[in-house]
């Protein structure tokens, strides 16, 4: 079976391989290298540090990603959290959800092995989850803050008003918090593109990319290795 044949290949070169490029690949312009047949599935990214406001205030997140096969859909959710220890047990106060959809653009003719993916992202949401944002003191103890200024100091978004958003999906950020860098660094500028263009190989166990980038040159012709991520059971 192909899911088989991929297992029996992951046993040879070894699943631990973690890189975009394998050695001695095809060339997936002349043979079918089976990555857009195994493209579709969820992975998750650990807890970073996503953001720091100027007053200190970090906010770590935990990212899931996800190429459906239902209606070619792509979501890449970033949950955030007050601390890392606050993130790596899921205690999470605001979510940014990137939402499109994802074409294939056949096998790479610039890279062995790899084949190539574009994302059309027509969606950038931010959610308020909590009225409350905890984290620890270090002793033991949680200290709590009304969650709205908080947001407001991460993302002050030329002056919006976050009262009365708690639990409210808001789908205008991309514009209201231009410029993101300084407005809200908390959204990740790249997925606010509207076309992201990425290099990859897929097996059914994980998918590899390489870093998107806003052209066709950057991401196609040029791809930085991202790593590979196993995917979710």
């Amino acid at each position: 079976t192909l899911l088989g044949g991929w297992a029996a290949a992951g046993q040879d070169l070894g699943l631990a391989s973690s890189r975009l490029w394998l050695p001695n690949a095809e060339d997936c312009t002349l043979t079918s290298c089976f990555n857009a047949e195994n493209i579709c599935g969820r992975f998750s990214e650990a807890c970073e540090l996503t953001a720091e406001s100027h007053f200190g205030t970090q906010v770590w997140a935990s990212t899931a990603v996800e190429f459906s096969s239902a209606g070619r859909s792509f979501r890449r959710v970033a949950k955030g959290a007050f601390d890392r220890r606050a993130c790596e047990r899921g205690d999470f106060w605001v979510e940014v959800a990137y939402e499109g959809t994802w074409r294939l653009a056949g096998g790479s003719p610039h890279a062995k092995g790899l084949s190539l993916l574009a994302l059309d992202i027509t969606a950038v949401k931010l959610t308020l989850q909590v009225d409350e944002v905890c984290r620890s003191d270090g002793r033991g103890r949680l200290i709590c803050l009304p969650a709205v200024p908080v947001l407001g100091q991460v993302c002050p978004c030329n002056r919006m008003d976050w009262r009365n958003n708690i639990g409210r999906t808001r789908e205008d950020v991309r514009d209201a918090c231009a410029p993101l860098d300084r407005q809200c660094p908390l959204l990740d500028n790249l997925y606010t593109k509207p076309e992201l263009f990425s290099s990859y190989r897929a097996t059914p166990l994980m998918v590899c990319l390489s870093q998107p980038a806003a052209s066709a040159s950057g991401g196609w012709s040029q791809p930085q290795d991202d790593g590979c991520r196993t995917k979710d059971e």
